[in-house]
């Protein structure tokens, strides 16, 4: 939909991972969609992925649904979405 990101795939390779970059990356971009006047984002991630759940929730993304059956093994994806409007307050540290 017009004025929506939708984020399709976020990945850090195992070995750099725990070290902020996924929270980079996404702070990056959806303060580019808010710039190129996106006023939500959405997203979905699997219910057992707890790390990125952690991450969007300190993101500001909230639930915002369920696909059941989603994933190929059979697993659920939880929907995340995000006003764009809500993001300054949690990107104060905007990546360079």
């Amino acid at each position: 939909m017009a004025g929506e990101l939708q984020v399709m795939l976020v990945a850090v390779q195992p070995e750099q991972q725990r070290r902020g970059l996924g929270r980079q990356v996404l702070q990056a971009l959806l303060l580019q969609a808010q710039e190129l006047g996106c006023s939500k984002a959405s997203l979905e991630v699997a219910a057992s992925n707890r790390a990125a759940i952690h991450l969007y929730g300190a993101l500001g993304f909230i639930s915002c649904g369920q696909r059941s059956g989603y994933y190929r093994n059979g697993e659920d994806a939880l929907l995340k979405c995000l006003d764009l409007k809500q993001i300054q307050d949690r990107t104060d540290n905007r990546p360079e």
